[in-house]
């Protein structure tokens, strides 16, 4: 379930109630257990949050913290930024880009990429996103649509889109 990148503090509580789906609750810890890499490609940005509310990797953090008791700090990392945030000159060159942050996660897996030391086709993307999926590969990225929109399904790793 989408939270347009941010939740009033007052809402947290509510909001982390049943906002994970059971697959990803399983998941997660399994694929850490493995010696899988996870990292985190979200459009949830802290810059331009408005005061009183919880976003980015805050919000990340702490939906790790509620469902896994971990909040994986050490372990995740946790690429956070809106795209709309990084169109003109002083902010894309602020996090290092050349120019606007493209419409797609391409800057995030880039960057997790860089962090692990892979390279794109060993790094996977699942998202709910078509246009982030069809981006991801372009770049040779393999990837996984989440098709249900109560988050990610058993169905979604087996079956091609």
């Amino acid at each position: 379930k989408h939270s347009s990148g941010r939740v009033r503090n007052e809402r947290m509580d509510s909001y982390l109630q049943g906002n994970i789906s059971p697959v990803f609750h399983k998941l997660l810890p399994c694929l850490l257990s493995r010696s899988f890499r996870v990292g985190v490609a979200t459009f949830a940005d802290s810059y331009r949050a408005p005061v009183g509310y919880v976003a980015g990797e805050d919000l990340v953090r702490q939906h790790f913290k509620h469902y896994f008791d971990n909040d994986y700090k050490d372990v995740v990392p946790i690429v956070a930024a809106y795209p709309a945030n990084y169109q003109d000159e002083a902010h894309f060159s602020a996090i290092g880009l050349t120019g606007p942050m493209p419409n797609s996660k391409e800057y995030h897996l880039r960057l997790l990429a860089q962090q692990f030391g892979l390279e794109p086709p060993q790094v996977a993307l699942v998202d709910d996103d078509k246009n982030n999926i069809l981006a991801a590969r372009e770049h040779k990225h393999p990837t996984v649509l989440v098709r249900d929109r109560d988050g990610l399904m058993v169905s979604d790793l087996v079956e091609p889109i």
